[in-house]
């Protein structure tokens, strides 16, 4: 049975790479990914077959990794930061479900450090209390959801990070989401 290595980049490049990631991507005959982040990883990656595309062609990327494993081949999709927070593998578990792979497929998710963490202490700012990671993407959760989440975070008196303030359809920040 082939496995699919959901592999996390950290926020980007090779700098917060884990070794098990790098341990992965070495065992991978197939690398998955976002261009960019493919480029980033030129070094570790130039001897394995790749398949790269855009933004907002997630969908795609996972399941072209299905596919590549259920033909026999150990294969790697990159996520940046932590692949389980914003990040690819519960797409790649609701499509081997909906697909009733699991017999077929292996699935591994290594973790990798996410960019609120890496930020927090590239700027000195110890996260020692407890926290909430909130989204503002609409793409996918309902505007009055996001609302409802950063109001009872702030209500709670959590350190808040923001994932995708702005992206670009919507350049315009939530003003009213952080009164």
């Amino acid at each position: 049975m082939a496995v699919v290595y959901i592999v996390s980049t950290g926020p980007g490049g090779t700098k917060h790479l884990t070794t098990l990631a790098k341990e992965a991507i070495e065992k991978s005959e197939v690398i998955v990914g976002y261009k960019k982040y493919l480029d980033d990883l030129r070094d570790l990656i130039t001897n394995k077959e790749q398949f790269s595309s855009g933004m907002t062609q997630e969908i795609q990327r996972c399941q072209v990794a299905i596919d590549y494993a259920k033909s026999g081949k150990d294969t790697c999709i990159i996520s940046n930061g932590d692949v389980n927070v914003f990040g690819m593998a519960t797409l790649i578990v609701e499509l081997i479900d909906k697909q009733d792979l699991w017999d077929i497929v292996e699935l591994e998710s290594i973790a990798g450090v996410t960019s609120f963490l890496a930020a927090a202490s590239l700027v000195g700012a110890p996260v020692s209390q407890d926290f909430a990671i909130i989204s503002l993407s609409d793409r996918l959760t309902d505007i009055s959801l996001i609302q409802k989440r950063v109001d009872l975070a702030l209500e709670g008196d959590f350190i808040i990070g923001i994932y995708n303030p702005i992206s670009k359809k919507r350049t315009k920040p939530y003003i009213n989401l952080l009164q």
